[in-house]
């Protein structure tokens, strides 16, 4: 009987196992709940912090654009249509005084790369392009009644990468700017 009782103490009991493996599992599972969620968490914060930073852009773009370098504007697109644009044209006096020369410059929305593009004319007068803002999804400018003011209003939206069906976060951003 003695080497029975030996023999029994050495190892563990079958109930004794059983409680291990649900102990085990219950942590493994409060492990895993916390890592999705803390994931889910991470994106959600990135995709707000993405989208911050693209409304930030296309704000200061807006109004450096309009308001300080261009002095007319020469036509806003249609809104019904999904490509957006707006002309803007500015006078500036040529260096050897004899009148002022004109530079016209575009802002429009393209929704197959989701960015709002600003084309000009450089200095060796080859058309450049610069973005001013990404994850955009709408586009629409529209001239204040009575005003100087130039309004436009902005849909933003960021997929995630695995999953570009449905987007994780939609914003919203509207503004105006004044032109001379």
């Amino acid at each position: 009987m003695r080497r029975f009782v030996e023999a029994r103490s050495k190892g563990m009991t079958v109930t004794e196992l059983m409680i291990a493996l649900a102990i085990s599992t219950i942590v493994l599972l409060t492990v895993t709940l916390v890592s999705t969620q803390s994931l889910k968490i991470t994106k959600a914060t990135k995709a707000s912090m993405t989208l911050d930073e693209e409304i930030t852009k296309l704000h200061t773009s807006m109004n450096y654009l309009v308001s300080r370098e261009f002095t007319f504007l020469d036509g806003i697109s249609d809104p019904l249509f999904e490509d957006a644009s707006l002309t803007l044209i500015n006078n500036i006096p040529s260096s050897d005084g004899s009148g002022v020369k004109y530079a016209t410059s575009t802002i429009f929305y393209e929704p197959e790369n989701a960015r709002i593009v600003h084309e000009f004319y450089g200095k060796d007068l080859s058309i450049k392009s610069s973005t001013l803002a990404e994850n955009v999804s709408a586009l629409k400018f529209e001239l204040i009644a009575d005003t100087s003011y130039l309004s436009y209003d902005a849909t933003f939206s960021y997929y995630d990468s695995t999953a570009a069906t449905r987007p994780i976060l939609i914003r919203n951003a509207k503004g105006s700017v004044r032109f001379y």
